[in-house]
């Protein structure tokens, strides 16, 4: 997290978390708060309340995050992930919402940005140029990719 950036809690319960983003993302920055329930939101936004213009409280789901599309730098929550009926659907809507990473010019800053920025192709290229071979292409979706290589043969 940093300042200016857009960040989303799901399961924000009384916004504790959510109002100490805001301080951390800043004057420039954005949060949405997300809770399931009708008197869980009426919780959540009266604690919210005019506390900080920052904060928006989104209706959650339990199928999806309900964050707008490619709007967050980085989703967080505290003891939520168990509750997921369908943590497929859950985990396909949180993809939805980050916004889609870049990468660093140079390999050394890729960590620098808070978000680690590499793409699939360029792990892929990597591997391949240190004598790796790909097994399953590339799964993209969003940001989260995964890349599967074997030793290749000699």
């Amino acid at each position: 997290m940093r300042e200016g950036a857009t960040v989303c809690e799901m399961g924000a319960g009384d916004g504790e978390l959510s109002l100490a983003a805001a301080t951390i993302v800043g004057p420039g920055g954005r949060v949405y708060a997300s809770e399931l329930g009708d008197d869980r939101l009426k919780g959540l936004r009266a604690k919210i309340g005019s506390a900080d213009s920052r904060v928006t409280v989104i209706a959650g789901d339990p199928l999806k995050t309900n964050f707008p599309d490619a709007a967050c730098d980085a989703i967080f929550m505290r003891n939520v992930y168990h509750h997921f009926e369908n943590p497929t659907a859950m985990n396909a809507s949180i993809a939805a919402a980050l916004k889609p990473g870049s990468e660093a010019t140079c390999p050394a800053d890729r960590g620098k940005d808070g978000m680690h920025g590499v793409t699939a192709a360029t792990v892929t290229r990597e591997l391949t140029e240190a004598g790796f071979t790909t097994a399953v292409p590339d799964v993209i979706v969003q940001r989260a990719f995964m890349v599967v290589v074997s030793k290749a043969q000699q």
